[in-house]
């Protein structure tokens, strides 16, 4: 019997042993952010109590993109409603659904020269996930969660960060792709909301339908040179 209890425990102790601590978990997310060559976003962001909003990012390197977000977010006027920004590789379709309106603009740069918008994203999306290694020494695994993301239960590692600034860093990683399918970020400052962002769909280097970087103006939109110019 005390065998048998013993054989348990140091079964135990082997298996906690054998999984990977919170560095070796951030250098695989940062390996697969950083060879990223095509990939498809579907996420959530939640800022304090105010209401979700979504943002789809799609890219197929070097020169194909779609952006579908707020115009707000992308850095124009609150009128400018839901914009979306496509292009593949030949053209680049500019949206307002504030105006109704839409530009379409031709790429002259040689068509394996990378897009601006593709560097843009990949910079902006992926600077945490691919640096916090530096981090790893202020990571620590907390639990292992199963999650709902897109439509599929998916084991996660649960990570928490601290960051260098003020903020604090909680990630939910996919414990087979090692990818960020949910991420809290907390404000050393009470004053200031928490953030949530949910990653409902994450594909990397998978098949992207080409209609996904084409733009079909809606019903009522018509194309102008510039965008909300009376």
């Amino acid at each position: 019997m005390r065998a048998c209890l013993l054989a348990i425990v140091l079964a135990n102790v082997t298996g906690a042993q054998t999984g990977p601590d919170a560095a070796e978990i951030l250098r695989k997310v940062s390996k697969v952010y950083s060879n990223a060559k095509r990939y498809h976003f579907l996420v959530k962001s939640t800022v304090g109590d105010a209401k979700p909003t979504t943002i789809e990012i799609a890219v197929d390197r070097p020169n194909k993109f779609r952006i579908d977000a707020d115009g707000a977010l992308l850095g124009g006027e609150d009128e400018m409603g839901r914009m979306v920004i496509t292009g593949d590789g030949a053209r680049v379709w500019t949206y307002a659904s504030g105006f109704k309106e839409y530009t379409v603009d031709e790429v002259e740069r040689p068509a394996a020269t990378e897009s601006p918008f593709v560097q843009q994203f990949a910079t902006l999306l992926f600077i945490r996930y691919i640096g916090f290694t530096e981090l790893a020494d202020q990571a620590r695994l907390t639990r292992e969660e199963t999650i709902e993301a897109g439509g599929a239960r998916t084991d996660c590692f649960v990570v928490a960060i601290a960051g260098k600034g003020q903020e604090d860093y909680t990630w939910w990683i996919d414990k087979k792709r090692f990818v960020v399918l949910r991420e809290d970020t907390k404000p050393r400052d009470p004053d200031l909301p928490a953030t949530s962002v949910v990653f409902t769909v994450a594909k990397f280097d998978e098949s992207l339908p080409p209609e996904l970087f084409k733009f079909t103006p809606p019903p009522g939109s018509k194309k102008v040179n510039e965008l909300g110019v009376l």
